[in-house]
């Protein structure tokens, strides 16, 4: 009964939020409880509430509640599956929290922990030695993140303030965007999102979707007002262009259907970043907005399709799904459109007008050229998805038929119903007011869209032509270039260097100190021991060393 009621629970939060981003469309109210004085300095519980809070909730309760109804029969048979559900709710609690009191550092900071270690929990749910890797791995890497969270914390408590007000922040705000790169899978912290899939399918559609991986764009969208060094700026796109350069390849390449729709999210979560980073934290939150629903379809349909294939995620081996699941395949091509960016649904809306942006911005040639490319890499592999999903029927046999249930039925239409809607609704709401001084003419807009149909033409024959089986192109995409290997190994030195202190403290303090001279005390007060000058100076050498090492 408990998933039902919190399922419940999470469409009610839906539609109130969603009434009242409605009614505060352009208002913004600011509440304040103080709780703690320290000296000069003082701790308040702020929430700041204004549309993009009420919307964000909204999305996450909406798609959140969704997926504990496609839960409800995708993890049928799960023995622990009252625990997943409370998880997984302590999880969207997480990034509600997160979102509301984003701009006091240390309220912040609960949200930001909690959604590191319920992230860790869901990762690790199906139990087993490498999904554990998998799921340490993402817990580190995020922790580096908590790390330069809480110094930043530190560097304000010195400023007498949690509160994000202050302008001579410049070290603070380095940390602070360390920590939104870490949470958001920048470079070079990209490899923990392909290995976050070892997790169920609807921890995936919820973590690359609307939560784990935007909580570092909801932080830079926060801190924008201080971001407004230009060289700085610039430094931190360049990182993100090519952030979104390699998930565009690594999805055009990879055969792994989740790790493709990850790949994917890590190629528009830079997207976001880097209209962020131009200085429109609106456009970047449209899209984020957008991206949270359509990927959400997304994912819940790739587990439709593994269930139905067996747990098989080869897209390769994956067949006969035209026959066999004609809705779910019609429901996935519905999302890959909408990453596309294909008229006129929810993802065009958000694209549009993200690309006119760009194209009016002082960027460098070198960086835009390299966004055209990803964007048209997006149309690419989006395209040879769906061409290996819809025509890959080289088995025409299949002994076991998955029959969908009702509920994964309904999760979809209410999802795709959104994903039409959506991206004109939220426009012509929140972006009526924006304004772009040079748009471009509609020749160049029309170029666009025939050009993604060029793109999806290509990638037929490219597929039908031409394969990828170059086992090191293959692993260097996996392993993100290495970077997975590069943290994997700072991880064992620091486990190395920890046991060596471990065994230094061991041998010196416990067996020289502790033991030997609380004996030796023990025979001087007994009056057994005679005093002798060398173990004296030993003992006292032994003691200075410890405290040099430790101070």
């Amino acid at each position: 009964m408990f998933p039902q009621q919190s399922m419940m629970m999470f469409f009610l939060i839906s539609i109130i939020f969603s009434i009242l981003s409605f009614m505060f469309s352009s208002n913004l109210i600011m509440m304040k409880f103080s709780f703690i004085e320290l000296n000069s300095s003082q701790y308040n519980l702020e929430i700041f509430i204004d549309w993009k809070l009420l919307s964000f909730i909204s999305i996450v309760s909406f798609i959140t509640a969704n997926i504990m109804m496609y839960s409800e029969s995708y993890m049928m048979d799960d023995i622990n599956k009252k625990r997943f559900t409370m998880i997984l709710s302590l999880f969207a609690f997480s990034m509600m929290w997160t979102v509301m009191t984003s701009t006091n550092m240390m309220s912040m900071l609960v949200g930001w922990d909690f959604l590191g270690l319920s992230s860790l929990m869901l990762i690790i749910h199906y139990q087993s030695l490498y999904v554990f890797n998998y799921g340490f791995l993402t817990f580190t890497l995020n922790r580096i993140g908590d790390i330069c969270f809480i110094i930043a914390g530190g560097f304000m408590f010195n400023l007498g303030s949690w509160t994000l007000s202050f302008q001579q922040m410049n070290i603070t705000l380095m940390f602070l965007i360390m920590a939104g790169f870490t949470k958001s899978a920048q470079i070079p912290f990209s490899s923990w999102l392909p290995k976050a899939m070892a997790a169920p399918t609807p921890v995936s559609a919820l973590v690359h979707s609307s939560t784990l991986v935007t909580a570092g764009v909801i932080l830079l969208i926060r801190i924008n007002p201080f971001l407004q060094n230009k060289e700085l700026s610039m430094y931190l796109m360049f990182i993100s262009v090519l952030t979104m350069l390699l998930g565009s390849i690594a999805a055009m390449i990879d055969y792994d259907l989740k790790k493709i729709i990850a790949f994917s999210t890590l190629s528009q979560i830079s997207f976001m970043m880097i209209i962020l980073l131009m200085g429109s934290p609106n456009l970047a939150f449209f899209h984020l907005l957008t991206h949270a629903l359509f990927k959400s379809l997304m994912f819940i349909c790739a587990g439709t399709i593994i269930h139905h294939s067996l747990g098989e995620q080869d897209i390769r081996k994956i067949n006969n799904l035209s026959n066999w699941l004609p809705l779910e395949l019609t429901m996935m091509n519905i999302s890959m459109l909408a990453l596309m960016g294909f008229p006129f649904y929810s993802g065009f809306f958000s694209k549009d007008i993200m690309i006119e942006y760009m194209m009016n911005s002082n960027l460098n040639l070198f960086s835009i050229i390299i966004l055209d490319i990803s964007i048209c890499l997006t149309a690419f592999y989006s395209s040879r998805l769906s061409i290996y999903l819809c025509w890959n029927n080289h088995m025409k046999l299949n002994l076991f038929n998955y029959i969908t249930s009702m509920n994964e039925k309904i999760v979809m239409l209410m999802f795709s119903m959104f994903i039409i809607m959506s991206g004109s609704v939220i426009s012509w709401i929140y972006l009526k007011k924006f304004f772009i001084e040079n748009p471009l003419p509609m020749y160049l807009k029309l170029f666009g869209v025939w050009g993604s149909l060029m793109v999806m033409i290509m990638t037929f024959f490219f597929i039908k032509y031409m394969n990828f089986n170059n086992l090191f192109l293959l692993n260097l995409i996996n392993s993100m270039n290495y970077l997975n290997l590069m943290f994997e190994y700072l991880i064992l030195i620091s486990m190395y260097i920890s046991i060596k202190y471990t065994n230094l403290l061991e041998n010196i303090w416990n067996k020289f100190f502790s033991i030997n001279m609380i004996n030796n005390l023990k025979m001087i007060f007994n009056n057994k021991l005679k005093f002798s000058p060398l173990p004296f100076m030993k003992n006292l050498l032994i003691i200075l060393i410890i405290i040099i090492t430790i101070i």
